[in-house]
């Protein structure tokens, strides 16, 4: 597995993220990595599919781990079981890894964030009773997802401008069948064509409001 030349940088709330040189793109919003994080995938995201007690998550982008990380924390906070599946075929190093200051701002453990980062991908890693960690090597258009497994889909690939082949249809079909009936996805993308994308597919579009700075993110739902 290739590992991404980044260097890091400190977004507008404090939180780090990284910059990717070769698609010159950054990983988070530049305005607030953790804030972005929290609201798209945590707040409009899982905490919407409550009372569920156990919930599968697909995240497509595990990038710096932060989402997980943030997931790791409210599986706890609210004891619920959460089964994360995450896709990540160009790792982050853990050196850089290392710099990254979302335990202090989280106040989830080093050892649980270094976890995420260090498990062994392509089986299933119980970090705490729940939350049971599962990452793929592979691209996206690479894996056959099981039917109808997913309550929820965390889209955090780079912006369709820089990776254009993950937002396609092809991909977005795969998700819809990983999708449970009423299944969800969020992304905190809100392109038009994108959206349109969904709807053809079959998925229930809301574009609802986005975290600071940006105007809007998408929420879509499997009929």
């Amino acid at each position: 597995m290739n590992t991404p030349r980044v260097e890091l940088i400190t977004s507008s709330d404090g939180s780090h993220s990284l910059y990717h040189r070769e698609l010159n793109e950054t990983y988070h919003s530049k305005h607030g990595a953790l804030q972005e994080s929290k609201y798209v995938y945590i707040q409009q995201g899982i905490h919407t599919l409550l009372p569920k007690n156990t919930i599968d998550v697909i995240e497509v982008g595990f990038g710096t781990g932060l989402n997980a990380l943030l997931t790791y924390k409210w599986a706890l906070e609210h004891d619920v079981l959460v089964r994360y599946t995450t896709i990540e075929p160009f790792p982050v190093s853990l050196a850089t890894v290392q710099q990254l200051n979302y335990s202090a701002l989280t106040e989830v453990q080093e050892s649980i964030f270094t976890a995420l980062h260090e498990s062994a991908f392509n089986t299933n890693i119980e970090l705490h009773s729940n939350f049971i960690l599962f990452k793929y090597s592979k691209l996206l258009e690479d894996l056959s997802l099981p039917k109808e497994s997913f309550d929820i889909c965390f889209f955090d690939a780079f912006a369709p401008s820089k990776q254009p082949d993950m937002w396609s249809t092809s991909n977005f079909s795969m998700l819809y069948t990983a999708l449970r009936k009423e299944g969800i996805l969020v992304t905190y993308c809100a392109q038009g064509n994108f959206k349109r994308t969904l709807q053809q597919i079959g998925y229930r579009v809301e574009a609802i409001k986005g975290p600071p700075f940006k105007k809007e993110m998408t929420k879509a739902c499997k009929s």
